[in-house]
């Protein structure tokens, strides 16, 4: 980073930004480009916690010298801006106004999190995957990358990644992406 804290870096596809347990010195706000956060098990099975999109702020933790609890993967090429996670908490103590907003985005980071843990858990296979498509469609159309005239929306996750979000197998997922289209809701 420069000497203001930040830095803009551009992130090529299927590159990390960062990685769970190393250590958490930099938070980042998305530019442009897509991200898998995913956590993964002791044998590297990942399990997708959401998909930033542009305007997302990830990698923030309150904590001084902690880790990162999660990995940030570019789906896409990505250009993010880094700050020093020290730097945002010094400016946190001096701005009372600051450390409200970023407190209301971890919030809501929360409440999707908790949201897609009970999905996981209640929800069948074309349910879940339903919700994750219509989360990105309502995302993506506050952010006017949506064309509704063509009924179209960028994605360019994986089934695999697909799969990863929702807690379901390639297989499955691609079973169930069959299905939907054939179905003629997809």
């Amino acid at each position: 980073p420069g000497r203001r804290g930040f830095a803009q870096y551009q992130v090529p596809a299927r590159s990390h930004v960062y990685q769970e347990t190393q250590p958490a010195t930099m938070a980042y706000t998305l530019f442009d480009g897509w991200l898998l956060l995913y956590r993964a098990d002791v044998k590297g099975n990942r399990q997708g916690l959401r998909v930033a999109l542009p305007g997302d702020f990830v990698g923030y933790t309150p904590l001084p010298d902690a880790a990162y609890s999660h990995s940030a993967l570019a789906v896409t090429p990505a250009v993010v801006c880094a700050f020093r996670q020290s730097d945002l908490h010094a400016m946190i103590d001096r701005h009372d106004d600051i450390g409200r907003h970023i407190n209301h985005i971890q919030a809501r980071y929360l409440q999707y999190c908790e949201t897609s843990i009970l999905g996981l858990g209640r929800r069948s296979a074309e349910q879940r995957i339903a919700h994750v498509i219509v989360d990105l469609y309502h995302r993506l159309e506050r952010r006017d990358q949506v064309d509704k005239t063509a009924g179209t929306m960028p994605f360019p996750l994986t089934q695999e990644m697909l799969g990863e979000l929702t807690g379901l197998t390639p297989v499955h997922t691609n079973r169930i992406l069959r299905k939907l289209r054939s179905d003629k809701l997809m």
